[in-house]
């Protein structure tokens, strides 16, 4: 946290500074023209479940500890984040803010 800012002031940047990111990551992406597997979309779980992408054999394999930069997908609100999980809407900057509130307490 930047010691001139109030807290408010940081989660608002950190905020605004994600969501720029994430425009220039999607407008790169079209601009390569990806394809849809190699995009900058985040995956939907659902969507690999039902066969629309292949995700291979599944077999059941417990509990384990995964690093962030092996997910690639999400249950439910895919739309709403990149592959990169900088948020994609700004609909969804107060849950960001109050998780950024969270994490600098």
């Amino acid at each position: 946290m930047i010691p001139y800012m109030n807290l408010n002031e940081q989660v608002d940047a950190d905020f605004t500074r994600a969501r720029r990111r994430a425009r220039l990551r999607a407008a790169v992406a079209r601009l390569r023209r990806r394809k849809e597997r190699a995009s900058n979309r985040l995956l939907c779980f659902d969507d690999v479940r039902r066969g629309r992408l292949v995700a291979g054999n599944r077999p059941y394999r417990g509990t384990r500890v995964v690093e962030v930069d092996k997910i690639v997908g999400s249950v439910g609100r895919c739309s709403d984040f990149d592959r990169s999980f900088l948020p994609t809407r700004a609909s969804i900057g107060e849950k960001w803010k109050r998780i950024g509130r969270a994490f600098h307490r």
